[in-house]
């Protein structure tokens, strides 16, 4: 393991010795999409859920497609069957022995009796009665902390259960003039732990303090594959978690600049001019059934002094990349103005990837229905 980490360590440093910011240019995949289906669908609200979730966990199981928001308005967890059009609540509490203690930063589900919450440095074992079965304090290493959150003006790093190994997998930070980002592994039947380095390159240098908001690594998993990405450029990255092999991507729009520039100031409003101005790349999701990756990212605009933050933000728009299972690039997509929030609420179904419709300029809004839209590409 000490071997391990030192050539991690060596890889870190030969790549971040090159502070050229240039991003890798993509490669085209042999494969083609010969069109983009779109279907939208809805699902009725009840009287506490809401038609949007930063904190969500989505998948499908015997051919029905689940989605589970936390509710931070309820404190609970909101259960979507959108197959069969039924909502319902797991009731979350702050005190007792049933209790979820701190800030939910992230959720992991494959099924309704396994539902995985990390709240703070503890990650509970929920079932759809609201029972937990398990519960475990995460390890930390001194000087670090852990990132995982769903707050997409940062970052997306997601929360990742391996089933198999009953291992779960999380990301903690050490701060410094260069940070670094560290793949923990808990072993949680042995009690064991483990972590791994994910390295950057020159054109990540200054992550943590030249790109505003977007402070750390957008992290997912394709097992063993860790994917992550950096919010302020193109470029794409894979961790072997078994081999410690990593490889870059290209991933470089055809629609808007591939790099956001830097802020050397640390005010709220060159923060914000700097989040309006500036592309933001999202996390890259994968599709296990079409066994295709995809990511969001939104372009950058002209910055208007007076005009409300969230009103400027939503002037953006979304493009969607599609890649085949080796990262080449199939194709990319401008996607509607006025349709998609831009703050998280998508996911891989069976069916294809969803977006939910909640732009707050969005023609006929409906606050009765949590309306989305499924993306299929043949």
């Amino acid at each position: 393991m000490k071997q391990f980490c030192l050539i991690l360590t060596g890889v870190l440093m030969v790549l971040a010795c090159s502070h050229e910011k240039k991003v890798t240019e993509k490669k085209k995949s042999p494969e083609a999409i010969i069109g983009m289906e779109k279907d939208t669908l809805s699902i009725d609200l009840d009287d506490t859920s809401l038609p949007h979730y930063h904190t969500l966990a989505a998948f499908s199981l015997n051919t029905n497609d689940y989605l589970i928001g936390y509710n931070d308005q309820t404190h609970a967890l909101d259960v979507f069957d959108f197959t069969n059009g039924v909502v319902r609540d797991i009731k979350l509490y702050r005190e007792g022995r049933q209790a979820v203690a701190g800030e939910i930063n992230e959720l992991y589900a494959t099924s309704l009796d396994s539902i995985w919450i990390l709240a703070d440095k503890t990650v509970y074992l929920f079932d759809t009665a609201g029972i937990i079965h398990e519960k475990h304090e995460l390890t930390v290493d001194e000087g670090e902390y852990i990132i995982n959150t769903s707050n997409y003006s940062n970052a997306s790093i997601r929360l990742y259960f391996n089933a198999h190994s009953q291992s779960m997998y999380y990301v903690t930070l050490k701060m410094g003039d260069e940070p670094i980002f560290y793949i923990n592994e808990a072993n949680l039947r042995q009690g064991k732990h483990k972590k791994i380095v994910l390295p950057y390159t020159g054109a990540e240098q200054g992550v943590g303090h030249l790109y505003g908001w977007m402070q750390h690594p957008n992290v997912t998993y394709h097992f063993p594959l860790v994917i992550y990405n950096f919010p302020f450029n193109s470029n794409v990255y894979t961790i072997d978690l078994h081999s410690g092999i990593v490889k870059t991507y290209g991933a470089d729009s055809r629609y808007t600049r591939n790099t956001a520039s830097e802020t050397h100031s640390a005010t709220m409003e060159d923060w914000y001019r700097h989040l309006i101005e500036n592309v933001h790349f999202y996390e890259v999701n994968y599709d296990l059934y079409k066994k295709r990756y995809y990511r969001l990212h939104v372009n950058g605009i002209d910055f208007t002094t007076g005009m409300p933050i969230d009103k400027q933000f939503f002037k953006k728009q979304l493009f969607l990349t599609v890649f085949d299972q080796d990262f080449n690039v199939i194709d990319e997509f401008p996607l509607s103005n006025d349709t998609y929030n831009l703050n998280g609420g998508w996911g891989i179904f069976e069916k294809g990837f969803f977006i939910i419709k909640d732009h707050p300029n969005a023609e006929s809004p409906d606050d009765d229905k949590m309306k989305y839209d499924i993306f299929r590409f043949g």
